[in-house]
């Protein structure tokens, strides 16, 4: 009885644990935490006030995405300098782990075991990050700069998070805007180059222009992938493309022109690339590992194959003693299982919201950039950026989506209930008071 009460208890332990271990659900915001981001929030445009204040009180578990949806705000509504920082301040905190060396290798292998890690991202969702700073260099006339962003961000489509090894970057819009970049910086051999490497790996920009026209409108269409969960613990993290329409775009060469709109066509797909890693098809990202549709997973339950042989061994022989260890064994090893299934960590669906479907692409040879007409499912919209006429290179862009929020006409919500210091109590002061400096009145104005 000793022994079988012994056996139980051993068994029974790693519940015990688990239930102690357990959060016992989520915890709202401190109310002081609330009244400070109004108060840091209150010296700026109404439209953004709802993006610094999640970005205040979420703290270094959500800054990535909260600088990434302020920067698109702030593009929408023409604070070119809000938009440069955030971009910037999220791309700090990327590269602290998915830099190319071998410590950063070590972090992403840390970080990926977390139950609840700061926001990093997806490969496409870092990847885009890094093609919006290109657009802002590119507006400046730094096509350096612009060339070295739109690099950065072939080189973070490669690098997936839920993978151990690295993928050929299939994302060819990229390095396609590099290779314009460098024409336009002067390096006609870098622009050649870059141009059809960045055909051979994309069938969308392999019937581009092999030399891509000095002046160009680029469109973000439609909405966002989403995430979403799938599994018995909703582990499995799954993507979809968004309900919102991208293929009624038109862009009208001026309010009262010609009715035929210019010619556009798409150039990068953020769907499939939130779908695919390096050009095969995902369907699921399950504990940190990307699940292919033409890999079958097989689980061999060795403990309790192991467990069943030694329990008719015992009987067959008359080993109560070998009989039992075999009983315990399969036991064990079912318990074992539920313990693992039960503790498997939800999937991350947090996600960048104002994305695109795709990026559209269009000719403004000889078209004023500042008469143009863009519409699309939702109606007309103002471009966002407007080429800068001193330079002889330049893009124009806008979307057919606003990256505002819900309550502003926009696609972006920002609630979050669950608690943001778990530990970052130190790192979000630190944080928490650098944003006090950063957003003060006119500090923007003077970086």
């Amino acid at each position: 009885m000793g022994q079988r009460h012994s056996i139980a208890c051993a068994l029974v332990a790693p519940l015990v644990v688990l239930a102690g271990c357990m959060e016992t659900g989520p915890l709202r915001h401190d109310q002081s935490l609330v009244e400070s981001s109004r108060q840091l929030a209150a010296a700026h445009d109404p439209r953004l006030r709802p993006f610094i204040e999640a970005l205040y009180r979420d703290g270094e578990w959500n800054a990535v995405l909260n600088f990434q949806q302020l920067a698109l705000a702030a593009m929408e509504i023409g604070e070119l300098k809000i938009a440069a920082d955030s971009l910037d301040s999220a791309i700090t905190r990327v590269e602290a782990i998915y830099a190319d060396d071998e410590n950063a290798r070590k972090a992403r292998s840390a970080f990926n075991q977390e139950a609840v890690k700061d926001f990093k991202g997806e490969p496409y969702e870092r990847a885009m990050l890094y093609y919006y700073r290109g657009l802002l260099y590119a507006h400046e006339g730094d096509f350096q700069n612009a060339r070295a962003a739109f690099l950065a961000a072939d080189r973070h489509d490669t690098l997936s998070s839920a993978e151990d090894r690295e993928f050929a970057g299939d994302f060819g819009m990229m390095k396609y805007l590099a290779g314009w970049a460098s024409y336009c910086d002067g390096d006609e051999t870098r622009g050649g180059q870059l141009v059809n490497e960045a055909k051979a790996s994309d069938d969308l920009v392999r019937r581009l222009p092999d030399r891509p026209p000095k002046r160009l409108l680029l469109v973000d269409a439609g909405g966002a992938p989403e995430k979403y969960r799938e599994g018995q613990f909703g582990e499995r993290l799954k993507f979809r493309a968004s309900a919102l329409a991208d293929d009624d775009v038109r862009v009208h060469p001026s309010e009262s022109g010609p009715p035929n709109p210019l010619p556009l066509v798409a150039i990068g797909d953020v769907a499939y690339q939130a779908r695919t890693r390096g050009g095969r098809e995902v369907d699921a990202i399950l504990a940190g590992k990307a699940q292919f549709k033409e890999t079958a997973a097989t689980v061999a339950a060795i403990g309790t194959q192991t467990g069943a042989l030694m329990s008719i061994a015992g009987a067959q022989s008359g080993q109560r003693d070998v009989m039992n260890a075999g009983f315990a064994s399969m036991l064990a090893s079912v318990i074992a299982s539920a313990i693992s299934d039960a503790t498997a960590p939800q999937a991350d669906v947090r996600a960048w919201r104002s994305l695109p479907s795709r990026v559209l692409m269009a000719d403004l040879t000889n078209v004023p950039s500042s008469a143009l007409r863009l519409t699309g499912a939702s109606g007309a919209r103002p471009l966002t950026l407007h080429p800068e006429s001193r330079h002889a290179c330049s893009i124009a862009y806008g979307r057919t989506t606003s990256p505002l929020m819900t309550a502003d006409g926009g696609v972006v919500t920002t609630e979050s209930v669950r608690p943001q210091e778990n530990g970052r109590e130190q790192r979000n002061a630190a944080f928490r008071d650098e944003l006090t400096t950063r957003f003060a009145p006119g500090a923007l104005a003077t970086r």
